[in-house]
């Protein structure tokens, strides 16, 4: 994982590294706890809650705490966006 420039707070991740991430999430298995975050009233990802210790969430280096906001280049401002990106995941699996 590295951060994209000093003045930003959005970081890239190995694209294996987030598959199985994604994967996880997909399947349910844990790792993660996730909700919705807003700002002003309107979705712009999803927070962390528990980030469960030997997850390879934890080990990508995510807290709780920490705001989820695009995935690639799927911004996750919507629920419908993040069950899209999951499902194309999924059947990508396949």
């Amino acid at each position: 994982m590295r951060r994209r420039s000093e003045n930003e707070a959005s970081y890239e991740i190995d694209a294996f590294v987030a598959a199985l991430a994604v994967e996880e999430l997909a399947s349910g298995t844990g790792g993660v706890r996730v909700e919705p975050a807003f700002e002003r009233g309107a979705q712009v990802g999803y927070r962390l809650g528990e980030v469960v210790p030997g997850s390879v969430y934890q080990l990508v280096g995510l807290r709780a705490g920490d705001v989820v906001e695009a995935i690639g280049e799927v911004r996750l401002d919507s629920p419908g966006r993040a069950a899209g990106l999951l499902a194309r995941l999924e059947r990508g699996r396949r």
